[in-house]
C-alpha cells in the first residue's frame, strides 16, 4: 500500500521487505532514534497493535523518489482524538528539510483523511534540537516539558490542532 502525499509517499512497514527492515534496523542504531525502536522489530510493532484503524497500522516508511528517508510510528490515539506521532529521519537525509516536510505532509494527510483525530502530539527529547526545529518549522506549538523516565533529559511536547 502506498499513500501519496504532496511530495512524499507513505508505505507500510513490512519486516519481510528486506530493504525496509534493514533501513529501520540501521536507524535503530542512532541514539536519537533508539528509544522509539526496541531491539526486536516484532516487539516494536506489537506495542501499537490496536491502531489498525489509523492508517492501517502503527509503522510506516517515508519515501521520496524511491529513497527511504525516514519513518513514522503512530504510538497511540486517545479517546479525545489526540494522536501521538513518532518520526525519524535517516542520518543521511538530515539537515535537508525532510523532517519538516514529513511533519507537514503527514499532519496534513492525517487531518484530511481521519476526522476522529483532533490533535497530533510529538514527544521530543530536549537534546534533539534538530527535531525541535523541524516541529517548529512545521507549525507545531510547544506545550510543555516533563522529565524522561529513562534518563535525566526532559521531554518537550509539541502539538498541532486541527483547524
Amino acid at each position: 500500500m502506498n499513500m501519496k502525499m504532496n511530495h512524499l509517499i507513505i508505505t507500510e512497514y513490512c519486516s519481510t521487505d528486506k530493504r525496509k527492515y534493514r533501513f529501520v534496523k540501521d536507524m535503530s542504531e542512532d541514539p536519537l532514534v533508539r528509544h522509539f525502536v526496541s531491539n526486536s522489530m516484532e516487539e516494536w510493532l506489537e506495542d501499537s497493535e490496536g491502531l489498525q484503524e489509523v492508517l492501517v497500522g502503527p509503522a510506516y516508511i517515508i519515501e521520496d523518489e524511491r529513497k527511504l528517508i525516514g519513518f513514522i510510528r503512530l504510538a497511540f490515539l486517545d479517546s479525545d482524538g489526540t494522536l501521538n506521532l513518532h518520526y525519524a529521519v535517516h542520518p543521511n537525509y538530515r539537515k535537508q528539510h525532510y523532517g519538516t516536510k514529513i511533519l507537514q505532509e503527514t499532519s496534513q494527510y492525517i487531518f484530511k483523511n481521519f476526522s476522529n483525530i483532533k490533535k497530533i502530539e510529538l514527544y521530543i527529547k530536549e537534546i534533539n534540537t534538530g527535531s525541535i526545529k523541524c516541529a517548529e518549522h512545521a507549525n507545531f506549538i510547544y506545550e510543555k516539558d516533563f522529565p524522561s523516565r529513562k534518563d535525566d533529559c526532559k521531554i518537550r511536547i509539541y502539538q498541532k490542532i486541527r483547524n
